[in-house]
């Protein structure tokens, strides 16, 4: 059906998307014919564009926006269309840190440059958030895996879905940044973090470039 992006001539997921491919692709065929999901299958691995020896920061979502037209295979990021609310929360840190109001709200630019921005589910019915968290999570936990046994990559875990998978993470070789989901409904303010800073403050100290976040 689908799989991850091949990077440079080869495909550095293969190894783990070859273990679930069947099961994966067997729900997913079953809830098209019964659902609309998102975001369209042409986008489910737009996260996966950059090969994972060229990620640098890892920013572990959920599930995608299930509103239709907004989830484009990126957590978080939206091409077009009404600012979600955790994302107008994100913007906002990101002005309170650099006092630049960003106003794109498709992330493409950060993926270039090596932020993953990944789901924990690459897809989602329409109007039924967490629905199909069950069929990614084998998935995407072992490509959590895998880049928590790396060293360098800053982790940003925001709320308690994400912060799941700090085991995941080898905390002495990787920096992980943990703080409340960027949701209004968050019993605490995603507001005040610094975690942006944080992250480039990291990566100068790994002689990596910092990332352009506004």
């Amino acid at each position: 059906m689908w799989g991850p992006v091949q990077s440079d001539g080869k495909d550095v997921l293969n190894p783990i998307w070859n273990q679930h491919k069947s099961a994966i692709e067997k729900c997913i065929e079953e809830e098209i014919h019964k659902y609309q999901i998102f975001p369209p299958l042409s986008s489910v691995f737009n996260a996966f564009t950059l090969s994972c020896p060229a990620v640098k920061v890892v920013i572990i979502g959920q599930d995608p926006y299930h509103n239709k037209g907004e989830a484009h295979g990126l957590a978080f990021s939206v091409q077009q269309g009404k600012m979600p609310p955790s994302l107008r929360n994100i913007f906002k840190e990101l002005n309170r840190e650099y006092g630049i109001m960003r106003t794109n709200t498709d992330l493409s630019d950060w993926a270039s440059q090596g932020v993953l921005l990944l789901n924990t589910a690459l897809t989602v019915r329409e109007n039924c958030p967490g629905s199909h968290i069950h069929i990614w999570k084998p998935f995407t936990s072992e490509v959590i895996k895998m880049l928590g046994g790396m060293s360098g990559i800053v982790f940003m875990l925001w709320g308690k879905h994400a912060q799941q998978y700090e085991c995941m993470i080898d905390n002495k070789n990787n920096l992980v940044l943990k703080h409340s989901h960027p949701s209004p409904l968050a019993r605490k303010s995603f507001i005040g973090n610094n975690h942006f800073s944080q992250c480039n403050a990291y990566l100068i100290t790994k002689n990596k470039t910092p990332i352009t976040w506004v």
